[in-house]
């Protein structure tokens, strides 16, 4: 398949990131949930099609994938929470459990495809994510967050991220930043926890305004888009 296609999808994802942010900000509902939904879309696309024009890792494709479309189905959930306020919180936690399995995909297209791992590798960006994910949960007062009962999902979920994202960081380290989907996947991995610590400011914090959301789904779909593309430049 001609490579042009995916910098195509590329191009529209981005631009449908930007509608979609537009629509947030301003009008919210339905058609901020539309418009999310074709920006998500675009994403998935962007990966098949980088599939496609570059058919030499299908295994990791196939992960990656995997791991997008959770993440399709994860964000239609969420913005269902703002529509559906009397079922906030059952959205919320479909929400978390598609992306917790979405990142589980991540993770596993890093530990299965990468050959350089040790277990003193594996225990360095592990130990970073269980020092981050503590300390979120002992900062939770003096942060001004308020977890309540979601405190054991969110315990998991968090502790996944941050395992992806230290994961990814460490990867173009002990690849020696030679290979580009590895370094995208690095960056992705970075964008990903800060949005996700934006997206803990809006939900269990005080922090719901249109700064957040467009600092949250900026860094969302910037790291979505470059994880898409990291099966473009598999080898």
């Amino acid at each position: 398949m001609n490579p042009l296609i995916y910098w195509i999808f590329l191009g529209l994802g981005i631009i449908a990131a930007l509608v979609f942010l537009f629509l947030r900000v301003t009008r919210g509902g339905f058609p901020g949930l539309f418009s999310k939904a074709v920006a998500s879309f675009f994403f998935v696309a962007t990966g098949f099609a980088g599939a496609l024009a570059n058919p030499a890792n299908s295994g990791f494709a196939t992960l990656m994938l995997l791991g997008l479309v959770l993440s399709v189905i994860g964000d239609i959930w969420l913005d269902l929470k703002w529509i559906y306020p009397k079922d906030d919180n059952t959205f919320l936690k479909a929400g978390i459990v598609s992306f917790f399995f979405g990142q589980i995909a991540f993770c596993c297209a890093q530990f299965i495809f990468f050959d350089g791992w040790t277990l003193p590798r594996v225990l360095l960006p592990l130990g970073f994510a269980v020092g981050c994910t503590a300390a979120m949960f002992v900062l939770e007062k003096p942060m001004k967050f308020n977890f309540g009962k979601n405190k054991p999902i969110l315990l998991i979920y968090s502790l996944t991220v941050t395992m992806n994202g230290w994961s990814a960081l460490a990867v173009a380290r002990y690849d020696g930043y030679e290979m580009i989907h590895w370094i995208l996947f690095a960056i992705a991995g970075a964008l990903f926890m800060i949005s996700d610590m934006e997206l803990l400011k809006m939900y269990f914090g005080n922090g719901n305004n249109k700064v957040r959301i467009i600092i949250n789904h900026t860094a969302y779909y910037a790291a979505q888009l470059l994880l898409a593309s990291t099966i473009m430049f598999v080898k």
